[in-house]
């Protein structure tokens, strides 16, 4: 045991530091997600599993007045609701025998010394608490990087039960190298300013969010954590490795801006081109799906892709719709069912252009086709791009009225 002593106290010591970590995130993020804590304390005690004056939680009231004091949570109260979420998460993940999947189980390993792991591999994994452990490790991976709120708004969001969104989560988070990008940013400790670098985990953390709930929507008959990470990770990661081919013009600017801005930070060239590409990657799931239904080659299937998303100004509408301030649940709901209506319409937009597409012709003819045989309905859906981007505070029923035209304009596109 004494040559495990210092791996045993690295352990220990960098889940301290994973654990005062998450509190830090979601403390610097306290005012924008008060509504989020506030529902995810009501629903905890509605069910029994928090006692709100044992834990000095303060009431509804409490944090309604905090709010209007531009005042959140304190460190100790979200250290509270942190735990507590973690605990709920295990204990509905081990009734779920999260560690009997072939992949996830590995997580079992996170828990033991790297060296005790080689020597006793059959022995860890034989564990007659493996189960427990896995779903000790899992939760406390997802709650110290995806936050308080995580579960609970993917949930809702979704419908999906927790043993999936844990399986979803595992698939994100291989797909878009969070824990290499979170070690990297953690390595610019005292070299950078910690603001800074909360905001490279919280992008990070959002592509982590976007693509976990892209997985569930898009595998409601279950998850397959192996099977999704193989079909995906390689033509992402081709798509990546060419994405000054795939994106042009502004958007090509933009990436190698975040690039630029990330070494600056003190991420090396690597890190900072992957963590620069996640939005990318995150779109380029869309991609993925839609080269299942073709026989074209990714990359031309990508040039589409995105072509049709500047032509369209979907990105720029997405921006807008992302900046929405939403009051309610409700609001922030319907502002991801308008996201998921966006994406799913420019897949399928993308799909109608392919099918009429004949692999001798070039895709720019074929989207230029598209383009003058829906040209008073693609009138139509610019000026009401250009009267929304006009509002500096468009409302929901602007946003709902556009989405609706754009489901016109995939519908015109899948018509034979």
């Amino acid at each position: 045991m004494s040559n495990i002593t210092h791996e045993v106290s690295d352990l220990v010591l960098t889940n301290n530091y994973r654990q005062d970590q998450a509190i830090a995130l979601a403390h610097s993020d306290c005012l924008l997600r008060v509504n989020e804590y506030r529902h995810f304390i009501n629903k905890m005690e509605q069910a029994g599993k928090l006692n709100r004056e044992l834990e000095f939680i303060p009431t509804d009231e409490e944090i309604v007045e905090r709010k209007s004091k531009n005042e959140g949570l304190t460190r100790p109260e979200l250290a509270v609701l942190i735990s507590y979420g973690k605990g709920d998460f295990k204990e509905i993940l081990i009734a779920s025998k999260i560690g009997t999947d072939a992949f996830v189980e590995k997580e079992v390993e996170t828990a033991f010394p790297k060296s005790m792991v080689k020597e006793f591999k059959s022995s860890v994994y034989g564990h007659r608490l493996k189960t427990e452990i896995v779903a000790t490790q899992v939760a406390n991976d997802l709650f110290n990087h995806m936050g308080i709120s995580f579960v609970n708004r993917i949930q809702e969001s979704t419908g999906s039960d927790p043993l999936e969104i844990a399986r979803a989560y595992i698939v994100a988070r291989e797909l878009f190298s969070m824990h290499d990008l979170f070690r990297a940013i953690e390595k610019c400790d005292f070299k950078l300013d910690c603001k800074i670098q909360n905001s490279l985990m919280k992008e990070v953390i959002r592509s982590v969010r976007l693509a976990t709930r892209w997985i569930l929507k898009n595998n409601r008959l279950g998850i397959d954590v192996k099977y999704l990470i193989d079909q995906f990770s390689k033509p992402m990661d081709e798509l990546t490795s060419q994405i000054d081919k795939v994106i042009t013009g502004k958007r090509l600017s933009a990436f190698k801006v975040r690039v630029a801005k990330y070494i600056e930070h003190g991420l090396d060239e690597k890190n900072a081109v992957v963590l620069a590409s996640n939005h990318f990657r995150y779109q380029c799931l869309g991609v993925t799906a839609v080269s299942q239904t073709s026989n074209r080659p990714i990359s031309e299937i990508a040039c589409s892709f995105f072509k049709l998303g500047d032509v369209l100004g979907l990105d720029n509408f997405a921006l807008q719709l992302n900046g929405l301030v939403v009051n309610s649940n409700w609001q922030a709901l319907a502002r991801e069912a308008f996201r998921d209506d966006i994406e799913w319409q420019q897949r399928r937009i993308t799909q109608g252009i392919l099918m009429d597409c004949s692999n001798d012709i070039s895709i720019d003819h074929c989207i230029n086709e598209w383009l003058d045989k829906n040209a008073i309905l693609i009138e139509r859906w610019n000026k009401m791009m250009l009267e929304i981007h006009s509002n500096n505070e468009p409302e929901i029923a602007m946003i709902s009225v556009a989405v609706r035209e754009l489901l016109d304009l995939s519908q015109a596109s899948l018509q034979v």
